[in-house]
């Protein structure tokens, strides 16, 4: 996760406790997924601290001594608070210093495994009303992305994420990480090409284009681009993307997408665009031609369907359906066999090629069917 996160994330928790009316004796928590978070986010605090002038050391007294960094808040500056992070510590040790906060001083321990004596009696920053609870943050991160001076497409791909976030079914179980990319990119200003499959979409150079001149058209795109980027990406993890995307994008993008060199990063070079025409092929294909009957006949005999010959597709799909199997039983040895594919339109001038150059194998065109000749 990028330096911009976790600055982020120390300046509003500074930004709280200097707001706050802190006591002596307050304690707060704050949970991260693990040790290399925890020390990230102690590493922004103490430099923020050093840069602001406001560091100063905390030291627990006893038989031992603790120093980490801490800053003066709550009314008037007359508590210290100090900032206790879950670094080459025991557990009995952090419950030790909770237990034993100094006169005039608060504590604030950021742990990525808090046992329950260690998270007893204090304050969870991410509870309601507190900074990092999960409408709060991502409030103030929305009023962020609007003041800034990103593109109107690049914070509408912002305010897509985060209301996903929002809706997410388990309200209360989330992490303070889920919200990296979305801050990364808020501070980096601009969204890049690679940034868009961090969210769930393909590359979109058409989103601050003039032909999107309101928000409701660029959310609309955005969504749809969604929709077909998770589509296929859960064909690919869960499912078989021939048979589940050939109604949805031609044959040529499937196989584009098959051959990516790379497996997380299937959209390499597939902008929305060549969904959308690829999403266009695919439509035109399922209103094309269909096989609407099959006739066969031996040397000018008519032939029973189902009891002198067989017609299966090659499967009950769309791409399966356009491809028949003719199983015939030629029990009098005819020397030449017929068979008469009809289709739902007329063929015009179009010419018909025979693939199996082993056989000499003809076919015509006879309005709306396909005369085929087999040598026996």
């Amino acid at each position: 996760m990028s330096k911009e996160f976790y600055n982020y994330l120390a300046k509003r928790t500074i930004n709280f406790f200097n707001s706050a009316n802190i006591k002596t004796g307050d304690k707060f928590i704050l949970k991260l997924d693990n040790i290399d978070e925890v020390a990230a986010f102690y590493q922004a605090m103490d430099t923020m601290l050093d840069n602001s002038g406001e560091k100063i050391s905390y030291i627990q007294t006893d038989d031992e001594v603790y120093e980490t960094a801490s800053f003066k808040t709550g009314s008037n500056n007359s508590v210290q608070l100090a900032i206790i992070p879950e670094i080459n510590i025991t557990n009995a040790y952090l419950t030790r210093l909770r237990n034993t906060v100094s006169d005039g001083c608060a504590i604030f321990i950021v742990c990525y495994n808090p046992i329950d004596s260690i998270a007893g009696g204090t304050e969870s920053l991410q509870k309601e009303g507190m900074p990092f609870h999960k409408d709060s943050l991502i409030e103030a991160i929305e009023t962020e992305i609007q003041g800034s001076s990103m593109l109107e497409g690049e914070k509408q791909v912002l305010y897509f994420d985060l209301k996903a976030k929002k809706n997410a079914d388990i309200m209360d179980m989330y992490s303070l990480s889920d919200y990296s990319d979305v801050l990364g990119i808020l501070y980096k200003g601009c969204l890049e090409d690679d940034d868009f499959r961090k969210f769930g979409l393909f590359l979109d150079k058409e989103l601050n284009t003039i032909s999107l001149n309101d928000d409701a058209a660029i959310k609309a795109r955005i969504d749809e681009n969604s929709k077909y980027f998770k589509k296929i990406d859960n064909s690919l993890k869960y499912g078989n993307i021939d048979d589940d995307l050939e109604n949805y994008i031609s044959e040529a993008l499937i196989e584009k997408i098959k051959k990516a060199p790379e497996a997380d990063k299937w959209d390499k070079d597939i902008t929305f665009d060549d969904v959308m025409s690829a999403a266009k092929k695919a439509q035109k294909r399922q209103e094309s031609l269909n096989l609407t009957s099959t006739e066969v006949s031996d040397d000018g005999n008519a032939l029973r369907e189902n009891v002198d010959f067989f017609v299966r597709s090659d499967k009950e799909t769309t791409a399966g359906l356009r491809k028949r199997h003719i199983l015939i039983f030629n029990y009098d040895c005819a020397e030449k066999i017929e068979i008469l594919v009809g289709v739902s339109d007329f063929l015009g001038t179009n010419t018909i090629t025979v693939d199996d150059k082993k056989e000499d194998v003809s076919a015509k065109i006879l309005g709306k069917k396909i005369a085929i000749d087999v040598p026996h």
